[in-house]
Parts: C-alpha cells; structure tokens; sequence
C-alpha cells in the first residue's frame, strides 16, 4: 500500500480539526458533569465545599431559570455538530457559534474571578471556549474540513461518548443521600 504524503499545510488542518475534536470533547464532558451535579441533591464531580458549590448558590447559576451548564451542553452539541459538518457554510457558522460561546465565555471567567469562589469544571469549559475560537479561526482561514465517511462517524461518535461519560457516571453511582433522608426525599 503506498503512503500519501502530506503536504504542511495538510498536516495543520489535520493538527487543528482533532485539536478541536479534543477541545469540544472536553467541553462536552465538562459541561455536562456540571450539569449532573446541578440536577443532583448532592454533587459527584464536585466537592460541597468547593468554589461549584458557591457558584451555584449565586444568580448566574441559572439563566432564565434554565441551569447555566445546560446552555453550556447545548452550545457544545451546536460546536460537536457543526465540527463534523463540511463546508464554507458550515465553517462560517462554527466560527460564529465560537465567537459567542468565546463571549460568553469570558463573562463567566470575568464573573468568577470577581466573586472569587473559582470552580475548575467551569474554568474548563470557559479556557476550553476561548481556546476553540483561535482554532476554529484557523480552520476557516485555512478551509479545513475533517474526515469524510467512517472517520467522521468516529468523530461524531467520540463527542457523543464524551457528552454521555457524565450521566452514566451518574447512573452508576451512589446518590450520596443518606438512606434515611433519600425514604424522606420520596414521600
């Protein structure tokens, strides 16, 4: 089987497309494990004492009575969809969800640094968002597309899994609620 060589600028399509397949994956994951710990009575990933715990008792963890992590999840499942798509189209509308995802994302980071209780599932999610806009950026400037066929059902596959890790970490795990106060949380 004869090898195909690429060119350098192919390669640094290739380094940017699954550097942002890893960076949307982490997303994905984070956003999601925050948004476990929001729905929980008590959270998994997080510690009751940490810096979550305190930004979640404030009003910016709920926007329109929708927990902030959930929005997260949505625009993350707009980047994942939008990674594998193909296409100008397709890479304009990436580099516009980017670009209000980066917005938003440095609002949060502003906010947490001036109320100081800093949570590390938020601060990923947020450096993970900013970080995507520079290398969505370089896609559109460089016209890169990723896999066609199996690898982009591999990539689509891989973001799924990771959006998913958290809710069946959460299936599998203990409520963390005491025996007796989970018979009185069911009444």
């Amino acid at each position: 089987m004869a090898e195909i060589e690429l060119t350098a600028e192919k390669r640094t399509q290739r380094i940017v497309f699954f550097a942002i397949v890893a960076l949307t994956a982490l997303g994905l994951a984070a956003s999601a494990a925050l948004l476990v710990d929001y729905l929980r009575p008590l959270p998994l990933f997080c510690s009751e004492t940490s810096g979550c715990a305190k930004l979640r008792s404030t009003d910016y963890s709920h926007i329109l009575g929708v927990p902030t992590p959930a929005i997260g999840l949505v625009g993350y499942f707009v980047m994942a969809s939008l990674t594998v798509a193909k296409g100008d189209v397709a890479r304009f509308l990436h580099l516009v969800a980017a670009t209000f995802g980066a917005l938003a994302a440095g609002i949060f980071l502003f906010l947490q640094f001036m109320m100081s209780p800093l949570c590390a599932y938020c601060l990923t999610v947020d450096i993970t968002t900013i970080v995507l806009l520079t290398l969505v950026l370089l896609c559109v400037c460089t016209e890169a597309d990723g896999p066609d066929g199996r690898g982009a059902i591999g990539v689509s596959a891989s973001l799924a899994f990771a959006a998913v890790l958290p809710f069946l970490w959460n299936a599998a795990a203990k409520s963390g609620v005491p025996d007796v106060i989970a018979a009185e949380m069911k009444n």
